[in-house]
């Protein structure tokens, strides 16, 4: 039977959703249901790959990453449920010097994050990967409490860590509507009852547009197909072996069963679902094509020799929700104060434990407990106005995965487009908070340039005193800084955002803010950009 009445509804039963219900159980919320519309991970979970890395440029990013390998350590154990958990690390490899420095740069940012992290010669490289072909590798980054994981099994866990806390799942349930009253969501329709609510979760994946659709809001989540390859038993393949991500040749690979599976980023994956996905949709693969893979298999065969002579036990090509800038949605639909969005997460099994705990402090306690000001969904609403441009970037950002961050075109849209501080050693501050580099190492040496026309700009919050700089365009300062949302950039938790400082450049005026995180990087915002009247904000 389908409750008509609960005070949480969470809508969709992949991984995400299944983070979401198991954590307000924890947190004591007892009546919840979560609705899935054929079977729990029949979306995009079931055939993902179920890597675990944690390690993020955004440190609250990072935290969440965190958050869920600590879970999936110690899921199983709790649950009873297997999730098939491998806490075997993660190795990457530098096959260039511009990867290497960008290495060099995340360890910082690891030692800020008081992550564990470890810069490795080629030498060690070869010894945690004995497959590897060293040839062109400067050096590699490990991380030990990193891994992998089955991502059916995991979001099974979830699902029986949530029944066990009094969740109620109904499979077989498709929502029809999203029922307003007042600027709310009064109740969620299906196509069996009409459920009255007090908060709903669109956790729906790549079917997630067309969920907020039914609220009459707009979710810039769609989905491209993704390929990996998985193969036969490899002979003297050694056990225990980390995953293994190769960021210059774009692929990434896991051991699997005696073997291995790798798969990557392609330049030119095609998107899914332009004319809409059925809502039936579910454990299914798409056909698989091998010419668009085998840039990936020449990248990999080259550099672990033992994939060319492998057998090919099979290739998986499914859909995985993307946005146009590749992170997820996160945070409360505009407009509608009840309605929460958890859309959109390509790395989804690698995020889910996280954001799960995220949205469900947010229902309970009015606070994620981390700034995602980052990830609001408003990031996207003012310029993608068509499915030809979500799709378009979409697909960019999906090839730009494991490009340079130093190098990445963003994609994304609502974001301020490269400020730069006059104030140079004040930037070079900054840059080192945000890119993890002593501030030492970065060195800008533009003349003074005279200070542009600023147009009017909405007066700051009562009680803030804000000075204001003139900027200038660069690739840089947009690739470390800027992030932000149509309404301003802002940095806090919650509901409490705290304005840090206006910049102007040209015709564009914005607040910007410190993405990563309210507490060193703030205090760093005040002292290096002269911020006033701003409390610091508590501990995270």
């Amino acid at each position: 039977m389908i409750p008509t009445q609960a005070e949480i509804v969470i809508v969709g039963g992949g991984a995400i959703g299944c983070a979401v219900a198991y954590h307000l159980a924890r947190l004591g919320k007892r009546d919840v249901l979560l609705l899935e519309k054929s079977r729990l991970t029949h979306g995009a979970t079931w055939h993902a790959a179920g890597l675990i890395g944690q390690l993020r440029t955004q440190q609250n990013l990072t935290r969440m990453m965190q958050t869920s390998a600590q879970l999936y350590a110690r899921l199983e154990a709790e649950t009873g449920q297997a999730t098939g958990w491998h806490g075997t690390g993660s190795l990457r490899v530098a096959a260039s010097p511009a990867r290497w420095r960008e290495f060099q740069r995340l360890d910082a940012l690891a030692s800020k994050f008081g992550f564990e992290m470890h810069l490795v010669p080629p030498a060690e490289c070869a010894r945690l990967f004995p497959p590897i072909d060293l040839r062109g590798v400067v050096g590699g980054a490990f991380v030990p409490s990193d891994g992998y994981i089955d991502p059916a099994s995991v979001t099974q866990a979830l699902a029986k860590g949530a029944r066990q806390g009094g969740v109620a799942i109904r499979e077989g349930v498709c929502v029809t509507g999203l029922k307003l009253a007042k600027g709310r969501v009064a109740a969620v329709e299906t196509d069996q009852v009409t459920i009255a609510c007090d908060a709903v979760v669109n956790a729906g994946g790549m079917w997630g547009r067309a969920i907020g659709a039914l609220a009459g809001v707009e979710v810039a989540v769609c989905a491209v197909e993704h390929q990996y390859l998985v193969t036969e038993p490899i002979a003297g393949l050694p056990r225990g072996l980390p995953s293994f991500r190769d960021p210059d040749g774009n692929y990434y690979v896991k051991p699997e069963v005696g073997g291995l599976a790798f798969g990557g980023w392609e330049s030119d994956t095609k998107p899914f679902g332009r004319d809409g996905i059925r809502p039936d949709f579910g454990p299914e693969l798409l056909p698989p094509d091998f010419d668009r893979f085998e840039p990936l298999g020449a990248a990999a065969t080259s550099r672990i020799p033992a994939l060319a002579t492998a057998g090919i036990k099979r290739m998986i090509n499914g859909p995985i929700p993307i946005t146009p800038d590749g992170e997820p949605i996160l945070g409360k639909a505009p407009g509608i104060d009840n309605l929460f969005l958890a859309c959109g997460f390509t790395s989804g099994i690698a995020a889910a434990g996280g954001a799960g705990l995220a949205v469900a402090r947010w229902i309970a306690d009015g606070d994620p407990g981390l700034d995602l000001a980052f990830l609001d969904p408003r990031r996207f609403a003012a310029t993608v106005r068509s499915e030809d441009e979500l799709y378009d970037r979409a697909v960019k950002a999906y090839a730009s995965y494991y490009a340079l961050s130093a190098t990445r075109s963003r994609h994304g849209v609502g974001r301020v487009e490269g400020l730069k501080m006059i104030r140079m050693a004040s930037v070079a501050t900054v840059l080192a908070l945000m890119a993890g580099a002593p501030a030492a190492a970065q060195t800008f040496q533009a003349p003074p340039i005279p200070a542009p026309p600023a147009p009017a700009a909405p007066p700051p919050p009562s009680g803030m005193v804000i000075e204001r700089y003139q900027v200038e365009e660069t690739a840089a300062f947009r690739q470390s800084v800027c992030r932000g949302r149509p309404d301003g950039y802002y940095c806090g938790a919650g509901t409490n955002r705290q304005l840090l400082y206006q910049c102007v450049a040209g015709q564009i005026a914005n607040e910007l803010s410190c993405p990563g995180g309210c507490d060193s990087a703030t205090l760093s915002c005040k002292q290096e950009f002269g911020v006033k009247g701003i409390d610091p904000p508590r501990p995270q």
